[in-house]
């Protein structure tokens, strides 16, 4: 297994620098973007720092999503509106770092693999309708998700996921906005991919649950009640030729208890003669007695061995 330091550790920098010259002297605005990705550590991470004449005025990273002042800064209205504009413009650097230092990660030979997509919507508890846009198994890794209303680009309003490897070579992302209930399919998703010829424009399709759910459920209780019926028959007929096999044949003891009975002598077992038809067999022809019970019209014969007989 390689270690730590044998894997490879890609590190990118970008220094951006505005240098402003004025009547006495000259100001310098630096950032410093970096990226670093471990290919056994999951998501790369992301890290800008800026600074004014070489003193540190801003950290952003992947985590916070967020700017932090460094340095003696005056709490103004201007000042926190200046925070705000620099985290928005930090997180757009911080999404397409991320793309760009995957695609360079990205195996080439793999080809392009365009994505699969599928829109499925979700209710909160708070009842927040939300349209879900899902991107994948695509390759490489540059990938544009966007929603439109109305066929129109929507700039706000929208949540854009980080993009995961997969595992298998190929990568995944998602985009989601929240909705009115009813208009879901006033909105669309569109997926920008190498691997596709043009815009991939994917709408929420509303399936009825309850059609599903009733066909189930309807299947399930045929099927229940074809099944209890069968069992029941077969139980029944089991419980018939049982109760017709123990009705005729008797033990010595039900011999001596006299009342009515006649029979067999020479077989050592009794059978109600009142109640069947009994025709002895001789045990040169195999020893089988036969039994053919009264039922009126219909006849049913049971034939046993005779040592079976005596056994029970």
């Amino acid at each position: 297994m390689r270690t730590l330091s044998q894997l490879a550790l890609l590190l990118l920098l970008l220094r951006v620098v505005v240098q402003r010259e004025g009547p006495s002297r000259s100001h310098s605005l630096q950032f410093l973007f970096m990226g670093a990705s471990h290919p056994e550590l999951g998501l790369p991470s992301f890290v800008a720092l800026g600074d004014v004449d070489e003193h540190l005025f801003v950290y952003y990273d992947h985590e916070s999503r967020k700017a932090k002042p460094r340095g003696p800064w005056i709490q103004k209205d201007e000042i926190d509106k200046f925070w705000m504009r620099l985290t928005q413009s930090l997180k757009g650097w911080d999404h397409m770092f991320i793309i760009d230092l995957w695609t360079i990660m990205d195996n080439h030979s793999q080809g392009q693999v365009p994505p699969l997509v599928r829109v499925t919507r979700h209710t909160t508890h708070e009842g927040v309708t939300t349209l879900r846009c899902q991107a994948h198994n695509f390759s490489p890794v540059n990938i544009t998700l966007s929603w439109l209303w109305d066929g129109k680009l929507l700039n706000q309003g929208t949540e854009l996921g980080d993009i995961h490897p997969s595992g298998d070579g190929t990568f995944q992302s998602w985009i989601a906005v929240d909705v009115t209930p009813g208009e879901e399919q006033r909105y669309a998703c569109q997926v920008e991919h190498p691997g596709l010829d043009q815009p991939l424009i994917m709408t929420w399709e509303h399936r009825p649950l309850s059609v599903t759910l009733a066909t189930g459920i309807t299947t399930g209780i045929i099927g229940s009640i074809i099944i209890t019926t069968i069992v029941v028959i077969i139980w029944k007929k089991k419980k018939v030729s049982r109760g017709l096999i123990r009705s005729y044949i008797l033990t010595e003891a039900q011999l001596h208890s006299g009342s009515g009975f006649s029979g067999l002598t020479s077989m050592g077992v009794m059978f109600p003669t009142e109640h069947a038809l009994l025709q002895e067999i001789p045990e040169s022809a195999g020893g089988t007695l036969v039994i053919v019970p009264d039922l009126g019209s219909e006849r049913t014969e049971f034939k046993c061995g005779l040592r079976h007989l005596l056994a029970v």
